[in-house]
């Protein structure tokens, strides 16, 4: 079954995973990769914790909207 194999039983166990949060560039390219070659490249989103943690930052700096 390989390492990623077992990577994506772990994240199955979860259940319904929207994304996935890997710490780094070359970590997100090799996640890519191995849902690409077990055909699950579909199934959810892959997010760089830099690129979260900015979206959060700027999502923070916005003024909320009036309900």
């Amino acid at each position: 079954i390989g390492a990623f194999g077992k990577k994506l039983e772990q994240i199955d166990a979860v259940g319904d995973v929207e994304g996935v949060v890997v710490p780094c560039a070359n970590c997100r390219a090799t996640f890519e990769d191995g849902m690409f070659e077990h055909d699950r490249d579909d199934d959810f989103e892959v997010f760089g914790l830099v690129q979260l943690v900015a979206d959060t930052l700027d999502m923070a700096k916005k003024p909320a909207k009036d309900a």
